[in-house]
């Protein structure tokens, strides 16, 4: 064909403005615009055909690289990461909690918020939230404070939840810096944190979260902390 030419994408298409000759030519194929390809004898339905076949065939290629990207991301936030966060983790639920709401000062037998509360002690006591609680609380105040309280065990539940959704085979590597006598040589079984936190969602009806920790960490209905639990419907 003569006249001038344009490149589109892998294909040409020309344009001979003496004759209003109009075609394209895609993977080597010589199409006019409204008829038959010119050299192949192939229909122009079965044309199209195999370029949807090879835009499918493209997608999947594609879709393939997106996957073994982001696995390759899980991977190096597992290895580079998460260790960090879990030794942090490990830390702030033996450090000293400050809670803002009278109502938990109270229970935990302070005088006042500068008076700090064992983190360990709420996490392990929620029931005496449960006994001392009464109507014309301010919930907002005291769900705060919970949540200040578990702060970081959400942060290290959303980060193995991010990682285990594209690499479920990254769950024994994190099991091994949680159970009982993990990477540290110590004698605390971090999931049962994990658990608690877990137990107040449920309580509080936070569906996708808690959705998303049941499927990932592979937990069943055994594993409700029902103080927790209680706590979060008194917060719901």
């Amino acid at each position: 064909a003569t006249g001038a030419e344009l490149y589109v994408g892998h294909g040409t298409v020309w344009v001979n403005g003496d004759n209003g000759y109009i075609a394209m030519q895609v993977s080597g194929l010589e199409v006019l615009p409204g008829a038959g390809l010119t050299d192949s004898g192939d229909s122009q339905d079965e044309m199209l055909k195999k370029q949807q076949t090879q835009i499918e065939l493209a997608h999947k290629q594609l879709d393939e690289e997106v996957r073994r990207k982001e696995v390759e991301f899980s991977h190096s936030r597992a290895i580079n990461v998460f260790p960090k966060l879990a030794a942090y983790c490990k830390k702030s639920v033996h450090k000293t909690f400050y809670p803002n709401s009278r109502f938990i000062i109270i229970c935990y037998e302070r005088n006042n918020s500068l008076e700090g509360v064992h983190s360990n002690t709420v996490f392990c006591y929620p029931d005496k939230i449960i006994s001392d609680w009464h109507e014309g609380l301010d919930k907002k105040e005291v769900a705060r404070d919970i949540e200040a309280l578990m702060v970081d065990v959400s942060s290290i539940s959303e980060m193995m939840i991010d990682c285990l959704k594209v690499s479920p085979d990254l769950f024994p590597y994190f099991d091994a810096f949680l159970v009982d006598g993990g990477v540290d040589g110590g004698n605390v079984n971090y999931w049962d944190y994990i658990k608690m936190y877990y137990s107040y969602l449920l309580g509080l009806g936070d569906e996708e979260k808690y959705l998303n920790m049941s499927s990932c960490f592979r937990f069943s209905d055994g594993v409700v902390n029902e103080q927790w639990n209680q706590v979060g419907n008194l917060l719901s």
